[in-house]
């Protein structure tokens, strides 16, 4: 549909339908294959080779081969691609267009896991997350752990040897990146104490009769990651690979898979023109504050505190306001003392925090565990942020950022769309409402000097840009990349800036979405002001937002304005070839 075709009333139409609001039922397609095909991918598809994507790899409860997994996925790949593309989709309504791209991007991202990217053989860190995360995924349970669950916790621990020790067989060591390797090094660090202190804590909330298994179990996982340790440590000279994709490879992932409309030299503009938008409104904020005494931080147990009433606070304010539906499935999110020992909190920025909660969350609802207010993780980057007014980063984690859109987004009445993730919707979605938070007068608990600290949080999500495009086109090394991101962010640190670049490197577009996602949200409303006479209905139109699913904002774009200028580029992008 083009410009001059689409009338008003008819964006209205589809605005309505899109609502959050409106009744939810089933979604009938143009083509039942389209949903067969859909399903019988997704099934297809493991889950157990995703860690350069932003969502996290399921665990395994059994060890596969992991090299044979990976050949089974290409060549098995070839015959949906093969059923897709015999499908005629054009004369589809639009709802159903989108959903063929959807798809199309899936194959199209699993194609480039295995062809481009290629963990399993070129990345020494996968095996060490694969088996500390797959711990850190089982103890996530209210305690006294059952019988069921202690087991389940102590074959955790026993994979790590079967896991670990297929690196040697699988790594291409002249295809692996060492900075990827010295990355994984760092979780084995004093490992031995790491697995016998965190098998300590878990052992009063064992079964007795569990109790030894477990210390020895842990005690052999840590001997298995010990040594394989050593052995990239003896190898790491051996390691002729690169950490990045390539800027070609950078460009055809934005494109095809997450359907980014600007280009390489638009990208870089935008980044740069965003920063220094951020860095005059962070000297604005400091020149009105000056006088106000600087924020001191509370005690944990007042930061919980603090926490709940953010939660009140804003689902109150965003009523009032009248910005957005909240339906009643979408529950509180909440903070509980937790503690720390590395690395079982998982492979993320928070490596070693642990929870043992006598109850489970509360239902609707989101818990998140944090460690006393001595602890060193207190001052990092997020989290010393945070603790200073938890209003901060609420807009974008919980409340109405990724907590409330993916509770939403997973329960789209389209199966293709509920099962789609897209970090560029997820994160442009998320750091739309910390600046909109900020113009539109939230009241931040701790006053105009929380401004300061947000406007620091944009400045971020600016330099994340450039950063994630020199650090994917291999003018920056991981290293660099860290130092790089240091120099730009006042109050960033090494431990916070070390995990973004390393999931930087491994998500090709996770670097540069938040921002560039935001942007594409105010193309999506500067439309809709234009097409509804220069005024907008904010409720509606966050509600039309979610209502699309978590799928690419230029798909959302054509389907709540009719504008198909940049589907148009996109649509024609070329599939992954040996060296796209």
């Amino acid at each position: 549909m083009t410009r001059a075709a689409l009338s008003i009333a008819g964006v209205s139409s589809i605005v309505v339908a899109l609502s959050v609001a409106t009744p939810r039922t089933a979604v009938t397609h143009a083509s039942p294959e389209l949903l067969k095909l859909a399903e019988e991918f997704r099934a297809f598809r493991s889950p157990l080779i995703r860690s350069r994507t932003w969502r996290p790899a399921r665990l395994p409860k059994e060890v596969p081969d992991y090299a044979a997994l990976s050949r089974q996925q290409l060549e098995g790949l070839a015959a949906f691609q093969a059923r897709l593309k015999a499908l005629s989709p054009r004369a589809w309504p639009i709802h159903d267009q989108i959903d063929y791209l959807l798809l199309r991007s899936e194959m199209d991202e699993l194609d480039f896991q295995h062809r481009v990217q290629r963990e399993p053989q070129t990345n020494p860190g996968f095996y060490i997350e694969t088996a500390i995360n797959g711990i850190a995924a089982e103890m996530r349970d209210v305690v006294p752990y059952s019988v069921q669950k202690a087991e389940a916790i102590i074959a955790a621990f026993d994979r790590t040897t079967p896991i670990v020790e297929q690196a040697s067989r699988n790594l291409v060591l002249a295809e692996s990146s060492a900075d990827l390797a010295r990355f994984g090094l760092r979780h084995v660090h004093e490992i031995r104490q790491k697995y016998s202190g965190g098998a300590k804590l878990m052992a009063p909330h064992f079964p007795e009769t569990h109790r030894a298994r477990l210390g020895e179990a842990a005690d052999k996982a840590a001997a298995a990651l010990e040594a394989y340790g050593k052995w990239i440590e003896a190898n790491l000279s051996r390691m002729g690979g690169q950490a990045h994709i390539g800027r070609q490879n950078m460009d055809w992932y934005y494109k095809r898979i997450n359907f980014v409309p600007w280009s390489y030299d638009e990208l870089l503009f935008l980044g740069e023109t965003e920063k220094n938008r951020f860095l005059m409104a962070i000297e604005i904020e400091k020149t009105k504050n000056k006088g106000l005494d600087p924020l001191t931080m509370p005690t944990t147990e007042e930061w919980i505190e603090w926490f709940r009433l953010t939660y009140l606070q804003t689902k109150y304010w965003l009523t009032d306001m009248d910005l957005i539906s909240i339906p009643p499935y979408v529950g509180e999110s909440y903070l509980e003392a937790g503690t720390w020992q590395e690395p079982f909190g998982g492979i993320v920025e928070r490596p070693g925090l642990m929870g043992f909660p006598t109850e489970p969350v509360k239902t609707p609802g989101t818990r998140l565990f944090v460690v006393p207010e001595d602890h060193w993780f207190t001052g990092t980057y997020w989290e010393r942020s945070m603790r200073l007014d938890p209003g901060v980063n609420f807009g974008h984690s919980d409340w109405p950022g990724h907590y409330f859109e993916t509770q939403i987004t997973t329960r789209n009445p389209c199966p293709i769309r509920a099962a789609h993730r897209d970090n560029g919707f997820s994160q442009g979605w998320a750091f739309w409402f910390e600046e909109f938070f900020l113009d539109m007068g939230y009241p931040y608990l701790r006053g105009p000097r929380t401004r300061e600290i947000v406007y620091n949080f944009l400045l971020l999500r600016a330099v994340r840009v450039p950063l994630g495009i020199y650090l994917n086109e291999g003018k920056l090394t991981m290293e660099e990349a860290v130092q790089y991101q240091i120099d730009r962010v006042p109050t960033m640190e090494p431990h916070i800036s070390s995990v973004e670049v390393n999931g930087f490197v491994r998500s090709p577009f996770s670097a540069p979405s938040c921002t560039v996602g935001k942007r594409q949200l105010d193309q999506i409303l500067g439309d809709r002001i234009m097409q509804l006479g220069y005024k907008i209905d904010w409720r509606e139109f966050h509600d039309s937002v979610l209502a699309s699913g978590q799928i690419p904002l230029a798909l959302v774009r054509w389907e709540m304005t009719g504008l198909d200028d940049e589907v148009k580029k996109l649509w024609d992008v070329p599939a992954l070839t040996s060296d796209p």
